[in-house]
């Protein structure tokens, strides 16, 4: 009977057979082996087949990680083409728009009718606005992927995030004069990294205003539901069909579009919607039909304490931020003169008084001669003395005053290094206002309601 079987297993294959089967242990586990059969039927002398039996746990364990190495590498390789393709692409050919418009701009002014410098001066605006909303997705998605991007979840007044991540879209949607609509509850709030938040709805707003035509409308809303926040953000813009949809949040897949008046797109940002929803473990879809418009819906799982409440001052709030019973006395250290005025308008609703220095060595001394100064936001990467050391210098005499640390340095450790040098709190460029009135709010509670 042997014979017969084993003459029928080596009818078409003379030589041997492999076969793969799991043995049950003693334990009641399970082990991969492998058997191999060699055909001696038909030997001189001998009747039979010999059998070997492996092992080959190892074997498939190594075959594993090796799939898995692959698949990651396909994904590394998948993001550096995408990297690259956003800088020879979208990137570099703004840039080259840009850098044309500036030297009309510094060539031929004298000679230009008020119109038309108004005009580029607009179109200026504008393309530095989409330039720095793309490098500030590069940048965002390339910490990201390496695990640089902190997460905080705190509770926040959602009304007042929404519109504190739309103020730089206003301008786009005046120009072409679409309406933004909201339908959000005022004591609504959500429990989330505030950062994260706002790119969210900052990148759906500026992807719905690209696709909306002139003279549509956006609407943004926001609803609690079974334990969950959801947004959702709707447009009348050209929509999509089903095989874009289905792309949308692949990397390794080309989706993005003119927008209606040739606006570019990259496509990164809803990838980074996606990576964000997800730390929160949310999920974010897309709804539409070619011509009939779009709507994307965000929905984040929220603890039932954070939901709905009618205490509006326990909620991060720009509005709250203003509320104050005495206000500040502020030193903005900073060399770049750009994001020293910048910080200036951030904090003048906070603000009696507000002196500006270029160095470390100018912070130290201005703290010096005026004790009085309730805050100092400290750039870190100073000329002659870092931030780090001007706020080391100032703690040896002055223990009371807020030090915040504004670096666009975003390496794991820094917030530490910051804390660690004197700093009270660490917040990365560009600087959100929301987030650095709250800030501000959070250390000088005694004079700010």
């Amino acid at each position: 009977n042997v014979q017969k079987v084993f003459s029928s297993l080596f009818e078409e294959d003379k030589s041997s057979k492999t076969f793969e089967f799991r043995f049950e242990c003693k334990d009641g586990s399970y082990k991969p082996i492998e058997m191999t059969a060699t055909n001696l039927l038909n030997e001189p002398h001998i009747n039979g087949v010999m059998v070997n039996f492996h092992d080959i746990t190892e074997r498939n364990d190594a075959i594993k990680q090796i799939e898995e190495t692959t698949k990651g590498l396909r994904k590394l390789n998948a993001e550096k083409d995408k990297f690259f393709s956003i800088i020879a692409h979208d990137l570099r050919g703004p840039f080259s728009g840009f850098l044309g418009l500036s030297q009309m701009i510094a060539e031929d002014f004298s000679l230009m009718p008020r119109e038309e410098a108004q005009s580029i001066a607009m179109s200026l605006s504008n393309s530095a606005t989409n330039l720095f909303r793309l490098l500030e997705n590069l940048l965002d998605w390339s910490r990201m992927q390496q695990g640089l991007i902190p997460f905080n979840p705190e509770r926040i007044s959602l009304l007042s995030a929404v519109n504190e991540s739309l103020s730089a879209s206003l301008e786009s949607a005046k120009s072409k004069e679409i309406e933004i609509a909201f339908d959000i509850p005022e004591g609504l709030s959500i429990s989330c990294d505030i950062n994260m938040l706002l790119t969210v709805i900052r990148n759906l707003a500026s992807n719905a205003l690209k696709f909306t035509p002139r003279g549509g409308k956006i609407t943004i809303s926001a609803k609690s539901c079974n334990e969950s926040i959801e947004i959702s953000v709707k447009d009348t813009g050209i929509g999509m069909g089903p095989e874009i949809i289905e792309k949308l949040f692949h990397l390794d897949a080309r989706t993005g579009r003119p927008g209606t008046e040739g606006e570019r797109s990259s496509g990164l940002g809803l990838l980074l919607c996606k990576d964000f929803v997800e730390k929160h473990g949310g999920k974010i879809r897309a709804e539409s039909k070619e011509g009939k418009g779009s709507v994307f819906i965000v929905t984040f799982p929220q603890p039932a304490e954070t939901e709905t409440k009618k205490d509006n001052n326990q909620l991060i709030s720009v509005q709250s931020a203003g509320n104050q019973s005495r206000k500040l006395k502020i030193l903005i250290v900073e060399d770049d003169p750009i994001s020293a005025r910048f910080l200036s308008y951030a904090v003048d609703i906070l603000s009696e008084e507000i002196l500006q220095v270029k160095t470390g060595i100018e912070a130290v001394e201005a703290c010096r001669k005026n004790p009085d100064i309730d805050l100092v936001l400290m750039d870190i990467d100073l000329p002659e003395m870092n931030g780090y050391e001007a706020a080391r210098q100032i703690r040896k005499f002055n223990q009371k005053v807020i030090i915040i640390a504004q670096t666009v340095l975003a390496f794991s450790g820094q917030r530490e290094k910051a804390l660690e040098a004197g700093c009270n709190e660490y917040i990365t460029k560009p600087v959100r206002q929301i987030l650095l009135r709250e800030m501000i709010k959070k250390h000088t509670n005694s004079t700010i309601r």
